[in-house]
């Protein structure tokens, strides 16, 4: 197999959540143009149906929405059941759903702290070992890839987000765990951390310059950027490759 074959998606079966907008939708055009048939996930059925028609239409691969909400368990059984069902079995999943709350630390209430905790860090948890029951039945393996964040790095500044980088900081070792874990099953769980990505909150945020000025490359990066990263985990071409991270930041987090 040639390295282009090794990236494409041909017969690969999965799912992606919080595939609605921004990054998820970004990511949900990137597979379906590598050929992979999926579900894209999320809250909002209207949004995802509008995204699943239209990778359809463009690139006649078998796109279809669920709803889901990362956080409850059955919600995310029921998700993973009827993917599964529709495709004939799992190849792949994307745990990309997430949630940022920004407020000082002093005066965050245990419910709102929790609540980003829970979609972030549960959510992947959840999603993932979903994924990987029906994989570890299947007997032939398949790749789990995971939303963390340079944040799992860093402090972000000036915003206060310490549910945030607390739950991407988390996020990433569990990677590493499920990595170990799985891997007798041949399972592949990897993590990509994106930095500043440019979308109408961050682009009007108050800091937005600021973020622009500290990064290397002058600039935030377009939520297509992150495509290659996803699909190389997802893909045949990182065979050999599992608990790993890769930074997508414009260079952020090398100053």
């Amino acid at each position: 197999m040639g390295i282009l074959e090794r990236f494409r998606m041909d017969g690969k079966r999965g799912f992606i959540t919080g595939a609605g907008y921004g990054i998820g939708k970004a990511l949900a055009e990137g597979f379906a143009e590598a050929g992979a048939d999926f579900a894209v996930t999320g809250r909002s059925v209207d949004k995802l149906e509008e995204v699943a028609r239209d990778l359809r239409a463009r690139y006649g691969r078998r796109v279809f929405a669920l709803q889901c909400d990362v956080s409850d368990a059955e919600s995310v059984k029921t998700m993973v059941a009827a993917c599964a069902k529709e495709l004939g079995g799992l190849d792949f999943a994307v745990n990309n759903a997430g949630v940022v709350d920004f407020y000082p630390l002093e005066e965050a209430g245990l419910e709102e702290w929790m609540r980003v905790i829970n979609v972030n860090l549960v959510g992947t948890m959840l999603c993932a070992q979903a994924a990987a029951k029906v994989m570890i039945a299947q007997g032939t393996g398949g790749a789990i890839v995971n939303m963390a964040s340079i944040s799992a790095r860093i402090v972000n500044v000036p915003q206060r987000t310490s549910s945030y980088v607390t739950s991407k900081a988390a996020v990433l070792h569990l990677t590493r765990s499920m990595a170990v874990e799985w891997a007798r099953y041949g399972i592949r769980v990897n993590s990509v951390s994106p930095g500043y990505i440019s979308n109408p909150l961050n682009d009007d945020f108050p800091a937005a310059q600021q973020w622009r000025e500290a990064t290397p490359q002058k600039r935030m990066g377009r939520a297509d950027e992150l495509t290659g990263a996803f699909l190389y985990f997802a893909s045949d071409a990182s065979t050999y490759t599992t608990g790993s991270d890769l930074v997508v930041d414009g260079g952020y987090t090398l100053l």
